[in-house]
């Protein structure tokens, strides 16, 4: 799995995509217009939604808004949430955090990388 982190220097925009640990820099892919990029991170978001209702052991905490999903799983704790989203990201897998609603911990993704995938969200899940 890999995931994408933009950082701004210099005044430049420079790309790090970071796979099994190994980070290669790349320019950055001006071809995509803001608009569809936006687009494509709500598209993803939207699927995601979908997937999660669709598991047998996650579900929305709230309807999914934008390029945000907040969703739980069934039967974990506190500290479940944090070993898992411990791992994720040791692992270089993905960076998802848990987060509070209402007084409960859950987790949160928020698409705001265009080249994040359907395929990576349903990796992710598949963890879950």
């Amino acid at each position: 799995m890999s995931s994408i982190l933009f950082h701004r220097t210099m005044s430049c925009h420079t790309i790090d995509f970071i796979s099994h640990g190994v980070v290669c820099h790349h320019v950055p892919p001006l071809i995509f217009n803001r608009k569809r990029m936006v687009e494509q991170t709500i598209t993803v978001a939207r699927a995601a939604g979908s997937l999660i209702e669709a598991h047998p052991h996650l579900e929305l905490v709230t309807a999914q808004q934008l390029s945000i999903c907040v969703f739980r799983r069934v039967g974990w704790s506190v500290q479940d949430y944090h070993d898992w989203s411990d791992k994720m990201l040791e692992a270089g897998d993905a960076f998802v955090t848990p987060t509070k609603f209402e007084g409960e911990t859950v987790l949160r993704f928020c698409v705001v990388n265009p080249r994040t995938t359907i395929d990576h969200i349903k990796e992710i899940l598949a963890t879950l």
